[in-house]
């Protein structure tokens, strides 16, 4: 039979990319939609495995962000697709059932409140979209997220699913540091590991300022000792990571 087929897609946005993972079978799902900007993309890279935008049936996306929804409404209306909602079980998990295959939606907050990655059991691969960012991207220039403690638990949620052999493939939602989006099986543990050490870094960092430091000078030090890249697309991100933090020591 037609078995579920996937393919991860790069949409070259500014520095960098954005992630978007399409799903194939009974049902064909999208996760994340990139920037509306993307639609001629899209079109493209459908076109090439023999698809169209219309043919898309559900769009899931993993964070509210712009740069990965920002198409969902242009999809919608070619399309008629369902726009995804996260509505737990009892046990809190969620399954989106396509059919001939089903994603599992696991929380995962950290970046923001409302981050999800998927899991895909059959093929064992997760689509993990800005959760784990290692040493972050170059669109921040540092790791960007607005919950360091909710993020260190994500962190050891998606290592327990990894020791259990859950999934041997992680993609990502940009191109983060020393990374190409895509992790092996033997990648994994290392990536977790630094997306892990980053965060407690910042926060010995942070702790290590003055007691009445500005949000925007608490930004400049963890750009000045962390950052990847001097011309970020948003220099201003940084300071969501630093206010997150000294919010985590109390500050």
């Amino acid at each position: 039979g037609d078995k579920m087929k996937y393919t991860f897609l790069k949409y070259l946005w500014g520095p960098s990319w954005c992630g978007m993972m399409f799903f194939t079978g009974r049902k064909n799902l999208l996760i994340d939609s990139a920037v509306p900007e993307a639609l001629p993309f899209l079109e493209a890279e459908l076109s090439a495995i023999g698809f169209q935008v219309r043919d898309i049936d559900i769009v899931a996306n993993s964070h509210n962000h712009g740069d990965h929804t920002g198409m969902n409404a242009g999809i919608k209306e070619i399309s008629g697709a369902e726009i995804w909602e996260y509505h737990p079980d009892a046990d809190g998990s969620c399954t989106i059932d396509c059919g001939d295959y089903k994603l599992l939606a696991i929380p995962t907050p950290g970046h923001t409140a409302d981050s999800i990655a998927f899991l895909e059991p059959s093929q064992g691969i997760i689509f993990t979209g800005d959760t784990f960012e290692g040493r972050g991207s170059s669109y921040a220039g540092i790791a960007l997220y607005n919950d360091p403690e909710a993020l260190l638990l994500s962190i050891e949620k998606v290592r327990a699913l990894y020791d259990s052999n859950a999934f041997e493939k992680m993609f990502l939602g940009h191109a983060y540091h020393g990374t190409c989006g895509v992790l092996e099986k033997s990648e994994i543990p290392d990536f977790l590991n630094t997306s892990r050490d980053t965060i407690l870094a910042y926060n010995d960092l942070i702790k290590s300022l003055p007691e009445d430091v500005s949000a925007a000078d608490a930004a400049a030090e963890l750009r000045k000792h962390f950052g990847i890249t001097e011309n970020t697309l948003h220099p201003k991100a940084a300071e969501s990571t630093a206010r997150a933090h000294l919010a985590y020591i109390g500050r």
